[in-house]
């Protein structure tokens, strides 16, 4: 376009000296917005390496690969739950807590006073001396001094009898949330909502409970997604799966505020009204999955958000199906900020490592990637530092080695020591720290 714009200006039979300083101001005009268009279009995408770089990792390893993951974190300590959902029954959970200063770990084994068995992994919460997690039916409260139940509530009569997380406490009101696309048959459907959110007194009385509109609740099948999160003073965030749009409720389930962002980068393709609707009538769930697992892959979406604090919220999401058949996970930031929620940071790019044999790419803490995979457990905190630095707290399956240094020389080194780690190791989870550059 530019050349042809240039050919006019110096080849047109020019009528008078008006019409040559109009071509000149229209080219010079031309010029500078395209080269504000490449400016921008450029600023669009940043990768994770270029803010952030490695801090430390911890090794976690457990006796069996089958294991789910939590993480919570209070004013002092990052936390982890894990438990084992097979056998015939969970009759303990495991807690670790990190201190947030020094990185010392303590290890808890809490037993439970009778077995349950399943534990509403995606939500738990913590305070500095109390964790508070939902298995089965029942609120547990752990003394993390004394190292055992405080106490067990019933909330057998939320949401039909389904499992829920529990978000975090207002006072003297848990909040209670769920998200998941419970299958039932035509002529007994499940009880249970497929998106929840209630409020109880702290013996589980119910004060309020409501249903948060939500598009795409079918994709709760794939991964451990977070689509609510919890902030004492800015309330409950609750997200969507089709759309980027996150609704803010507050302290009485009340809708007061939302993001709804047009996506335009060419990683996000949103998932069509006609997959999804088709989607929602395939009761079995096996026939569900195999409808929809590719056509999901294919598309994008929102699979984390959690507030930072109370005027930050960090949302992950993932990219359409790329050519190596893998999916980008991004990281946006947004502030609330002149009576509105104002995108900071966006399209953050999770960067991976060359894995090719002829890498010469060295790896070390600068360019370490922070991998959050599509369609796995991951668990993740993000930690204000100052108004602009943050630290990462990911805990996820191993898929990178730790022997006491961070660098290697190329992928080949790096992954030749993570074949005769995981050898000699049990299975092995790790947790890694981020921090703004």
């Amino acid at each position: 376009m530019l050349q042809i714009l240039w050919h006019v200006l110096f080849n047109f039979d020019f009528q008078s000296f008006a019409i040559y300083n109009f071509m000149k101001t229209l080219l010079l005009v031309f010029s500078v917005f395209l080269g504000f268009s490449i400016h921008t279009q450029a600023q669009e995408e940043t990768d994770f390496q270029s803010l952030f770089r490695l801090d430390t990792i911890m090794n976690i390893s457990y006796p069996s690969s089958e294991i789910h993951i939590s993480t919570a974190s209070s004013r002092s300590y990052f936390w982890v739950l894990s438990f084992s959902p097979y056998g015939e029954g969970i009759e303990e959970v495991n807690l670790i807590r990190i201190d947030k200063n020094s990185y010392e770990r303590s290890d808890f084994t809490i037993p439970l006073d009778s077995m349950i068995t399943w534990v509403a992994y995606q939500y738990v919460y913590a305070t500095d001396d109390r964790f508070y997690f939902v298995g089965d039916k029942y609120l547990f409260t752990v003394d993390v001094n004394q190292k055992q139940i405080l106490s067990k509530k019933s909330v057998a009569h939320l949401n039909g009898g389904s499992i829920l997380g529990v978000l975090g406490l207002f006072d003297d009101k848990f909040v209670f949330a769920e998200h998941y696309n419970f299958t039932g048959t035509e002529d007994e459907p499940h009880p249970s909502a497929p998106t929840y959110l209630a409020l109880t007194d702290k013996e589980g009385e119910i004060s309020k409970e409501i249903v948060p509109p939500f598009r795409g609740i079918e994709c709760s099948h794939f991964g451990t997604n977070i689509w609510a999160s919890f902030n004492q003073k800015n309330a409950i965030a609750f997200g969507d799966a089709q759309h980027y749009k996150i609704t803010f409720y507050d302290k009485n389930l009340i809708a007061y505020d939302s993001i709804v962002h047009k996506k335009k980068h060419e990683d996000w393709i949103t998932i069509p009204d006609a997959i999804l609707d088709t989607a929602s009538t395939l009761l079995k769930t096996s026939e569900l999955m195999g409808y929809l697992r590719m056509k999901e892959y294919k598309h994008s979406r929102i699979a984390w958000l959690k507030f930072v604090d109370a005027h930050t919220l960090s949302v992950i999401w993932y990219s359409k199906m790329q050519e190596d058949k893998s999916k980008i996970p991004y990281i946006d930031i947004w502030k609330y900020k002149d009576g509105a929620w104002q995108v900071s940071q966006q399209n953050i790019k999770m960067k991976q490592f060359d894995r090719s044999e002829e890498s010469k790419e060295a790896i070390h803490k600068d360019n370490y990637p922070f991998y959050f995979l599509a369609n796995s457990d991951n668990a993740l905190e993000v930690e204000p530092l100052s108004e602009t630095t943050y630290r990462l707290w990911l805990i996820s399956p191993s898929e990178s080695v730790w022997k006491g240094r961070y660098d290697y020389p190329n992928f080949k080194a790096y992954h030749d020591e993570k074949e005769e780690f995981m050898i000699e190791n049990d299975a092995v989870y790790q947790l890694k720290i981020f921090k703004t550059k």
